[in-house]
């Protein structure tokens, strides 16, 4: 029974996730999408459930100096889309 209980608790230990501030969660139901979760906890389920978390934070702007000897800010950003084949 013992063992039994350890190994319930070791699943769920293993199916839970946090999803941060900023962060958002894209769940794959055997490497298909299914949805987005929001910030907080979650179960996923081990083997059939995969998760990437995103971070969706604006970057900080950098500051280069440019070939003439000027001083200037890059703003990065990077654009994603998700298209369905």
């Amino acid at each position: 029974m013992q063992i039994l209980l350890i190994a319930v608790f070791i699943i769920i230990g293993v199916s839970m996730r946090q999803i941060k501030q900023h962060h958002r969660g894209i769940v794959y139901f055997l490497g298909k999408y299914t949805k987005v979760i929001e910030p907080g906890w979650h179960i996923v389920v081990p083997i059939l459930q995969s998760l990437d978390v995103i971070n969706l934070s604006h970057p900080e702007a950098s500051q280069v100096i440019a070939k003439i000897q000027t001083n200037g800010y890059i703003d990065e950003e990077i654009y994603k889309k998700v298209i369905n084949k």
